[in-house]
């Protein structure tokens, strides 16, 4: 892990000059960023999780951070901070950042300057403290201890990775007593690494071994706080860490098995276009089974044990996630009908069979609630995903497949998910050239493309099929008048204009459903 630590900011007092004025801070942003990384635990979180928080990209963060690390310096008549390519480096006035072992996350922490003044400015401490147990968070500071210990000592920093590992397991949790359960396992020291870490000791610092009996000492009171899976809320939004720590699974993959609490946690990954799990409408989710390339194997892996769960006793629990490490309790689940195959795209971009689970949840009377920003920030990531296929791929995956069962969210308003593959090829067809009134699209996007929207001739609200027999792209200000006018004469232009791209393709199945639908 590389550390960027230097000073400019080197009071609180300082600091909180700079909070008192209006036009160092900029705007809300600004405070919004960092009340966030302060409320997170150990004040610290990466540049990903802001950016969703605040409903943005990576990139606008950091340009705000940077924005705002300027005017600290001019407000106090500081020099620049350089990295060591000579660029500016203005996020590190407020924060203490990490480059990840593995090169891809970037940690941000609240100096302690700032984090003193952010306390006396907005009366933050309180909030924090009741946001995780003291004995969590006295875990917490012991592997910040260590990692700073290994840091700075050269002999030791083959052994950084592992402690790494073990922090991202951990770093999530909020309760003394679920820490006390973690780390019950390496008391003794009856595992492979305890000897590597004996030198802790010598500095102060405890090892694995010995941070239970600790807490036992030190946090009895605590020791009752836990949560478990009984304690989760249907609804409630938890992160990976919390899901491995209260299951005892894996934190990878979408079917996880744990022998330990004799479960199986099923993770359906709405912002993936390779799994098209979908909700109908009488509360039934079609999950799809593990394997990424090439047909399906109900024997296979976890595929057998959601096959067995009912008879070999096995609690199945659904997690529904939209964006990154957060994921939405659906509660148990069990199958509700004969499992069956279905057609889908592959990682290779193949069609291939897959299996489909039909799970129903148990108690279907509490509500899951998803957060609209969750929803569209998952649609960004899966057009990602499909724009990098070529035209001629997307073409051939649009053909081959439709959403039978169009999936809808509770949100502030209802969202129906859509099939991106569907609506990229629907827009690439259309060469820029709006398909009602036939002019250029009226502008590019960020990345070059036409700017077009898909359409549905008969739309999902009112029952129609999610295909390329029922779609077109039009440009916004149709889109606008074709929703607010319904206009039958446009209606029937752009089932003829769906008709000619069918014709001309030479696709008779798409042909044929195309008849059924508008004959």
């Amino acid at each position: 892990m590389i550390e960027y630590n230097e000073i400019r900011v080197k009071t609180k007092e300082d600091w909180i000059k700079v909070l008192n004025n209006e036009e160092s801070l900029g705007n809300e942003n600004v405070i919004k960023i960092l009340k966030y990384v302060y409320l997170s635990n150990n004040h610290m979180t990466n540049g990903k999780k802001i950016a969703e928080y605040m409903n943005t990209e990576v990139g606008g963060i950091n340009a705000i951070i940077k924005s705002f690390g300027k005017r600290v310096l001019d407000l106090l008549n500081l020099p620049e901070m350089a990295g060591e390519h000579g660029q500016n480096r203005r996020w590190n006035i407020p924060f203490v950042t990490a480059e990840d072992f593995n090169g891809d996350v970037f940690t941000w922490k609240v100096r302690p300057e700032l984090v003193l003044a952010l306390e006396e400015k907005y009366g933050l401490k309180e909030e924090y403290d009741n946001s995780i147990d003291d004995g969590a968070r006295f875990v917490l500071e012991n592997f910040e201890k260590t990692l700073n210990l290994i840091n700075n000592h050269e002999e030791y920093l083959h052994l950084k990775k592992r402690v790494i590992s073990e922090y991202s397991r951990i770093k999530y949790i909020k309760y003394t007593g679920n820490m006390y359960e973690h780390f019950l396992k390496f008391k003794g020291g009856n595992h492979k690494y305890a000897d590597d870490f004996a030198f802790l000791e010598d500095y102060g610092i405890l090892p694995n071994e010995a941070i239970s009996d600790y807490l036992e000492a030190n946090y009895s009171n605590e020791l009752d706080h836990y949560c478990g899976i009984d304690d989760l809320i249907v609804g409630e939004k938890y992160s990976n860490s919390e899901i491995a720590n209260t299951f005892k699974c894996s934190n990878m993959g979408g079917m996880r098995r744990s022998h330990d609490t004799n479960s199986l946690v099923l993770i359906a990954k709405h912002n993936n276009p390779l799994y098209d799990d979908q909700w109908s409408d009488d509360g039934i989710l079609n999950y799809t089974g593990m394997g990424t390339t090439g047909d399906q194997s109900i024997s296979f892996s976890q595929n057998k044990t959601l096959a067995i769960a009912s008879k070999e006793g096995i609690k199945v629990y659904l997690f529904e996630s939209y964006v990154d490490n957060e994921y939405y309790y659906a509660g148990e689940v069990e199958l509700s009908g004969a499992i069956f195959t279905a057609d889908e795209v592959d990682a290779e971009g193949n069609i291939r069979k897959v299996i489909k689970y039909p799970l129903r949840r148990k108690d279907k009377k509490a509500n899951i609630i998803v957060d609209i920003e969750a929803i569209e920030q998952s649609e960004k990531e899966k057009i990602k995903e499909v724009q990098k296929h070529s035209v001629e791929e997307i073409k051939e995956k649009a053909k081959s497949i439709e959403t039978k069962d169009v999936s809808s969210k509770e949100v502030k308003t209802v969202y129906i998910e859509r099939n991106q593959y569907i609506a990229e090829y629907t827009k690439d067809r259309a060469k820029g050239i709006c398909d009602l009134c036939g002019k250029e699209a009226p502008f590019k996007d960020k990345n070059g493309r036409p700017y077009l929207e898909s359409h549905h001739v008969i739309t999902l609200a009112d029952g129609g099929p999610d295909g390329i027999y029922n779609t077109v792209a039009i440009c916004p200000n149709c889109h606008r008048k074709i929703h607010v006018l319904r206009n039958r004469e446009d209606i029937e232009k752009l089932e003829k204009i769906i008709l000619k791209y069918l014709m001309d393709d030479e696709d008779a199945e798409n042909i044929k459903k195309w008849e059924d639908l508008f004959k």
